[in-house]
């Protein structure tokens, strides 16, 4: 067992396992499930740069509140070939957004609890590897519903995160016209709709300068560009053609690659 690791066994109540835990230490403890019956935990008392919470074990269920619907369910995030818990309509907006926007390697939901100094708790909504090695805390919390008790929370979250080297990030939800178009795109972001790479090279450099779906769609195939449709929707969710979150997606919406810029396949070839 590394040094400063604590056997913790979780409680009965599936959405605070860890509200009977006395945190007596003097540090902030990071606790995660390791099964059903049985729990971990570490005290940060220095930065833990062998510690990945995105390895982790669903650590805690939702609330479900009589006479109000409960939005919950698994996500297919395709980009690391993982199934993702979520607990409400927020969370499974940021995941979405989450996909469109960053580059993982490895992603987890609800993985961990940080019992403070104080024994307050917070159980962050995700923890996520990036490709290019960072760490981030993701928190989803809709602006109006940000009241004192979470402002407080936040905070003492950012600072222990800066201490562990990692960032913090609080998403808002994404809403209005901007998920509508993500909502859309997301149909199309399994890898097997990549464009081939010949027609991928072919539609960038067309698409060097705007040009709208309809267009880029008949240059692949003027006999049938709705063949293509798919693959062009693709590569706008992967972020490999540009285009206009605010406004409504049609044929006539402008379409434009940056130069250097590349979708990322995720496909093993």
């Amino acid at each position: 067992m590394a040094d400063g690791d604590l056997i913790v066994i979780p409680g009965k109540n599936q959405s605070d396992p860890f509200q009977d835990f006395n945190n007596k230490y003097g540090h902030v403890v990071l606790l995660w499930r390791e099964s059903k019956a049985t729990g971990r935990g570490v005290v940060l008392d220095k930065r833990r740069s062998d510690l990945d919470p995105s390895t982790f074990p669903l650590c805690r269920r939702g609330y479900n509140y009589k006479h109000r619907r409960n939005y919950e369910g698994m996500y297919p995030f395709i980009s690391t070939g993982d199934f993702l818990w979520y607990e409400s309509m927020e969370e499974l907006c940021c995941l979405v957004l989450l996909e469109h926007t960053e580059e993982f390697d490895s992603i987890a939901t609800q993985p961990f609890c940080l019992s403070f100094k104080d024994s307050t708790r917070h159980y962050p909504d995700a923890f996520a590897v990036h490709r290019d090695g960072t760490r981030t805390v993701y928190d989803v919390k809709p602006l109006d519903a940000i009241d004192e008790a979470a402002s407080k929370k936040f905070a003492k979250t950012t600072d222990e995160c800066s201490a562990q080297g990692w960032r913090h990030v609080v998403l808002h939800g994404v809403a209005g016209r901007e998920w509508k178009n993500l909502e859309w795109l997301a149909c199309f972001r399994a890898e097997d709709m990549h464009p081939a790479p010949g027609h991928e090279e072919v539609l960038l450099d067309y698409l060097l300068r705007p040009r709208t779906l309809a267009q880029a769609a008949t240059h692949l195939d003027a006999e049938h560009p709705a063949f293509h449709m798919p693959a062009i929707y693709h590569l706008m969710f992967r972020q490999g053609i540009c285009y206009d979150h605010t406004r409504p997606l049609t044929l006539d919406t402008n379409l434009w690659n940056e130069v250097g810029r590349a979708a990322t396949c995720h496909r093993t070839q």
